[in-house]
């Protein structure tokens, strides 16, 4: 009777769990969906180590060149002291830390994303924040104040922006899976921070609308993704060669690429603008209904 007993504990914590689910995560079920979101308020480091695409050089000339443990340690992190050359800087002033990165693994998620990358400009990483202490023989000592990621020698120093902080708030009304038409102005997702391909809520990504399309911080987008093999994902468009079916039907059908071009396009989940620069906004996710990818196509939401 014991195990019994335990049974019935279980089922009963089940129950009261289902029964704790937030309302606003239901789906309808014409599929159509009714999902509310919650709110979110980002961290600093969703903001301020989130990284971002741009065509501007920055300057190599200012840039870490030691610390105070060096040549021991080439890894520098918060409340340490680095060495930085170049000029320009001033007593006090606060300044960031970037890096130009680069996908070691060489592959393309979707076709052509090296060459929207190349058009967009580098990726920069967003290592962290010190300030300058004082001068010495044309060297600048600083403590390092936050750390996203071990600081290297050789990372760039540039000033530093304030971009404040955001809070993702919950929708107003329902978001739809389908039914909403992908409008003429739209962009995509054409990398993810930490080069992942596969990603969801709250990850950092990088699309190629930005300024210049009208985006700000805190504005919100709607993820998208079509059944249009020529506009999915590789991996996704892999899946067609080997079809599903069972040995027991006896009429089977091959659906054409062509006739999945008119299927309905379908919601994915939400983006918020954190930083935007002329044609590229570095966002964050708030909202995913499932995986998404680089290569979903996003667009901004008028109304929530």
């Amino acid at each position: 009777m014991r195990w019994q007993a335990i049974l019935l504990v279980l089922w009963a914590s089940v129950g009261v769990a289902q029964q704790n689910l937030p309302a606003a995560q239901s789906a309808g079920s014409s599929g159509a969906g009714s999902v509310l979101g919650f709110s979110y308020q980002t961290s600093y480091k969703d903001v301020y180590c989130a990284g971002f695409i741009s065509r501007e050089r920055f300057r190599t000339g200012r840039a870490v060149q030691g610390g105070s443990r060096s040549p021991e340690v080439g890894h520098f992190t918060a409340k340490e002291t680095v060495f930085l050359a170049g000029s320009g800087y001033e007593v006090g002033s606060r300044y960031a830390i970037v890096r130009d990165i680069r996908d070691p693994n060489h592959y393309e998620y979707f076709k052509g994303q090296y060459k929207q990358l190349d058009r967009l400009g580098h990726l920069y990483a967003e290592l962290g924040q010190l300030r300058i202490d004082h001068i010495e023989n044309g060297y600048a000592l600083a403590t390092i104040e936050a750390s996203c990621q071990p600081i290297m020698v050789g990372d760039v120093v540039i000033p530093f922006r304030d971009k404040g902080s955001f809070a993702a708030q919950p929708r107003t009304t329902p978001f739809q899976v389908f039914g909403v038409t992908l409008p003429r102005r739209h962009g995509m997702i054409v990398m993810s921070s930490e080069f992942d391909n596969v990603f969801g809520l709250h990850k950092i990504v990088y699309i190629n609308l930005g300024s210049r399309a009208g985006l700000k911080p805190g504005d919100y987008l709607r993820i998208s993704r079509t059944y249009d093999p020529n506009k999915m994902p590789e991996e996704n468009r892999l899946t067609m060669d080997s079809p599903g079916y069972d040995p027991t039907q006896r009429h089977r059908l091959t659906v054409s690429p062509r006739s999945m071009k008119n299927w309905p396009v379908k919601g994915l989940g939400e983006l918020m603008v954190i930083s935007a620069t002329s044609d590229t906004a570095t966002c964050i996710v708030t909202m995913a209904l499932e995986n998404l990818q680089s290569g979903d196509f996003v667009a901004p939401e008028d109304e929530r």
